[in-house]
């Protein structure tokens, strides 16, 4: 009997244990999924430090604001000038200069000159440029090429309304250099059909042939620019 008794306790403690693992294994699991998962933090990106943008202003604007200053000169030609510009901005400027910008001359005799084909320079902070080269066309037939020493002064006046017109038409940008440059004094100067300076070109220099004229003649009209105002359209 007594060894009948030590079997059945056996037995009964081998269930317990067999039940207390059983409970222990469910309480470990219950534990993990009541755990929260932990996560790596994701990674920042520091911001990066962007440029200031542009302020865009056309030259004449810009010079009278005081943010640049603004010296030209003369390379012995009619169809283009030397500009030297400096900023005075904290900030980086977009420079615009437009077709009709003057430029005076400050020696007695020589030509004023004016721009024809829009240009756009980028300065940074207190940049500067120099010799930058700009399309022009004289504006004084009559008077002297400017030189190296002739210097120019970016004016602020308004030029006459049908130059303003002429300089517009898209035709007029695509046009020769003698063409633009004839067209122009046509209108600075109203000279009559045999009264054009000669311009030089391939080493001989001459007025306006026929055909320039008729091209002149289409521009103008394209432009709704009357030709019985000028002497060498009539």
């Amino acid at each position: 009997m007594a060894k009948k008794s030590t079997g059945c306790t056996i037995v009964i403690v081998g269930v317990v244990i067999v039940f207390l693992v059983v409970l222990i294994g469910r309480f470990i699991s219950s534990s993990d999924e009541d755990t929260p998962a932990t996560t790596q933090p994701s990674a920042t990106t520091e911001a990066t430090a962007t440029s200031p943008p542009e302020v865009e202003i056309d030259l004449v604007a810009a010079q009278e604001q005081g943010l640049v200053s603004v010296s030209a000169a003369g390379r012995s030609a009619i169809n283009f000038l030397s500009l030297s510009l400096a900023s005075h901005s904290d900030d980086p400027l977009k420079i615009t200069i437009l077709p009709g910008t003057m430029f005076v001359a400050q020696t007695a005799g020589v030509q004023d000159m004016m721009v024809i084909t829009k240009k756009t320079l980028s300065l940074s902070p207190h940049g500067s440029f120099e010799d930058v080269t700009v399309d022009t066309a004289c504006a004084n037939m009559t008077l002297d090429v400017p030189e190296r020493a002739d210097s120019l002064v970016l004016s602020t006046g308004a030029i006459p309304e049908d130059l303003a017109k002429l300089l517009a038409l898209d035709d007029f940008q695509i046009a020769t250099d003698l063409v633009q440059q004839f067209a122009v004094w046509t209108i600075t100067d109203n000279p009559a059909r045999d009264g054009y300076v000669g311009i030089v070109s391939n080493g001989s220099g001459s007025g306006p042939t026929d055909e320039q004229i008729e091209q002149i003649k289409e521009l103008f009209s394209l432009a709704a620019i009357p030709l019985d105002r000028y002497q060498a359209l009539n």
